[in-house]
């Protein structure tokens, strides 16, 4: 808004120029083109100061929106980590999980069914979930529920989903134990979609996840962490 009033302000004095030129004669006139020059190079400097802080703010919004997006993305990946840790302990699949916190498969989950199971994995680690957290993971809720007011099974599916890129050649195999039969080789630089949480093999401390190539949908389990 502010920059087009400067242009109508500029496009004004234009139209006022002009006709003080037809009698640019008359020392008058000459008086008003010098005062008409003078606004002109006032309203281009601050035209220019304008534009430059407009820039300054879209910066400062763009590093904002960048970094709560970043905080955004570290609390799924936390919470991702404990909720595979959490299952693990309870003995649940992903979709006893949902089970577990829903109440049937059928049933949505609301934001206080949500914040329940946050709340349990706090206690899970011996730790408390405060009011700021909660505000953080209602955030988080929120979005992955797009503005509505439950999540159904997908939608909770979404929250945990996760692409891993391959960082060195690494073998996607059959079962969960490290020692199962290969499927194939995953090369460096290709992506697996995550179809569960990352889960710790208490015998071998290696965390592995059930995942699908994103080349050729092959399934099968794959390591993310060594011990």
């Amino acid at each position: 808004p502010g920059i087009d009033t400067i242009q109508r302000a500029s496009s004004l004095v234009e139209v006022v120029e002009s006709g003080v030129v037809a009698d640019a004669g008359d020392e008058l006139a000459k008086f008003q083109l010098q005062c008409l020059s003078d606004i002109k190079s006032r309203a281009k400097k601050v035209h220019a100061q304008f534009e430059k802080y407009t820039q300054v703010a879209k910066s400062a919004r763009a590093r904002v929106q960048r970094r709560e997006c970043a905080e955004a993305e570290a609390l799924r990946m936390k919470t991702i980590r404990e909720i595979g840790a959490f299952m693990d302990a309870k003995d649940l699949g992903l979709d006893q999980l949902y089970l577990h916190v829903a109440g049937s498969a059928d049933s949505e989950m609301s934001f206080d069914k949500f914040i329940g199971l946050v709340r349990e994995l706090y206690e899970h680690r011996g730790d408390k979930l405060d009011s700021d957290g909660e505000a953080s993971y209602k955030q988080l809720f929120s979005h992955a529920a797009a503005g509505k007011d439950a999540l159904n099974r997908q939608g909770f599916r979404e929250i945990l989903h996760t692409t891993f890129k391959v960082v060195k050649p690494a073998m996607i195999a059959q079962g969960s134990g490290i020692d199962s039969k290969g499927l194939r080789r995953l090369e460096e630089g290709e992506h697996v979609q995550a179809l569960d949480c990352p889960r710790k093999d208490a015998a071998s401390g290696i965390t592995r996840v059930r995942c699908r190539a994103v080349n050729d949908d092959v399934e099968g389990f794959v390591s993310v962490s060594g011990n």
